[in-house]
């Protein structure tokens, strides 16, 4: 078909077996020799011919468009190449899509040069990854197979399932997911399979639930939660700020382990602490075995353990020679080199058996324990505690009466007993005087 003497549109016959070429547009257009049921629906200038080089590819239509392999199809725009088979270039200016089944919505120069990879559009988006996706956005690169790319700068997706937005995110780990704000420096994944994100301002969570707001669950080894900060704003602030308007606590903590909190420097509370033993890490330095409940004395300090402050007090088996009592015995401890964030530091763990001499322990200072009791002691409760003859045990502190007057003895004092012994042991309020 011809209009004003120049072909219009060509109908080219395949036989019987084959539909016909349909060759639309500028006369120029052409479909290369040999080709069956290819498509030009128009377009084309001289100079910028549209053109159809696999069976059954597809221009729709602008200039300068090619459909390069079999199945191909560029719908429209500008200088866009369908290169690969059944490939689909909608339209804009500069588009490729180079492999098997890429897609480029449109925009300019975007190219799917991934296997059944995808460009939605934008300006220099690369999709080469095999079924990697990029949304929009300019300047973005998803290389790894699987990587998606929802939009924004400069982002990159390449590990394999990986997934980047924002500005300048970088994906570049097997299942990363990175999520950038618009500074405009580069924010890194740094090892596989993590999660991070970068929010200058911060970020907030709203729920409406009856059992919480998020839920942190880690099934290895490590941390649940780790919190950083550089804040010095006085008390009221910390790494960790936790608060509750309701009535039940601000933050509850459970472990299977010796500690449901463990913390390596002081701590401070304004308010008062229900149902709290004080402990302190000691070293046996003495001749004899120290087992829970056993009262000792006093030998000096040592060193602080790695990453601490305050020495480490030496304790032996409270008795007649060693009659200054500091502690009630809660178990032996195991202490053992750390490390956290490159900070070498001892962990402490109360452990099970005697503390041997040259052991660690636990001893209590103040509060609830266990203590032992001197053979054939008869105690009532409420009734004071000294150190006996008897090694590492307690007795009952004895009082004489002169001219009508209730006078105690001497001495040191462990603290209070809360009940009558029972197998030679007592609980005790420690109250060191």
């Amino acid at each position: 078909m011809r209009v004003n003497g120049s072909r219009a549109l060509l109908i080219q016959s395949n036989g019987s077996n084959y539909g016909p070429n349909l060759i639309g547009g500028y006369s120029g257009n052409s479909v290369s020799a040999g080709l069956v049921g290819a498509t030009i629906g128009g377009g084309g200038a001289s100079g910028y011919e549209n053109s159809v080089t696999g069976n059954y590819g597809t221009v729709g239509g602008g200039w300068d468009n090619t459909a390069g392999l079999e199945g191909a199809t560029v719908g429209g725009g500008q200088a866009n190449t369908a290169g690969g088979v059944y490939a689909t270039l909608s339209g804009g200016f500069g588009n490729i899509a180079s492999d098997g089944y890429g897609t480029v919505g449109g925009g300019t120069f975007n190219t799917a040069s991934g296997g059944n990879a995808t460009v939605g559009g934008g300006y220099q988006n690369a999709a080469s990854g095999g079924y990697s996706t990029v949304g929009g956005g300019y300047g973005n690169t998803a290389s790894g197979a699987y990587a998606t790319l929802p939009g924004g700068a400069l982002n990159t997706a390449s590990g394999q399932y990986s997934f980047a937005a924002g500005q300048r995110a970088k994906a570049t780990h097997d299942g990363a997911f990175v999520w950038a704000d618009s500074q405009a420096s580069d924010w890194s994944s740094t090892s596989t399979d993590t999660f991070r994100v970068r929010a200058q301002n911060g970020a907030y969570i709203q729920a409406n639930n009856t059992n919480y707001a998020g839920i942190i669950d880690n099934d290895g080894n490590g941390d649940g939660l780790r919190a950083y900060a550089a804040t010095s704003q006085g008390n009221n602030f910390g790494a960790a700020y936790v608060t509750n308007s309701g009535t039940s606590p601000g933050l509850v903590a459970h472990s299977g382990g010796t500690y449901a909190g463990y913390f390596n420097d002081q701590i401070y509370v304004t308010g008062g602490c229900t149902g709290c033993t004080l402990m302190y890490v000691a070293q046996n330095t003495g001749d004899a075995a120290l087992e829970a409940g056993d009262l000792v004395a006093a030998a000096g300090v040592d060193s602080a353990l790695t990453g601490g402050v305050d020495p480490v007090l030496r304790v032996q088996q409270s008795g007649a020679a060693a009659p200054g009592v500091v502690g009630v015995v809660f178990s032996r401890a195991s202490v053992t080199p750390s490390e956290k964030e490159g900070e070498a530091l001892d962990s402490v763990q109360a452990a099970d058996g005697a503390a041997q001499p040259g052991d660690y322990l636990l001893i209590v200072v103040q509060g609830l324990a266990r203590v032992k009791v001197a053979q054939g002691e008869a105690l009532t409760p409420g009734q004071r505690l000294k150190v006996s003859d008897a090694a590492g045990e307690a007795r009952g502190l004895r009082t004489v009466e002169v001219d009508g007057v209730t006078l105690d003895e001497g001495g040191p004092t462990v603290g209070v007993a809360l009940d009558a012994a029972e197998d030679e042991m007592v609980w005790v309020m420690v109250a060191l005087q």
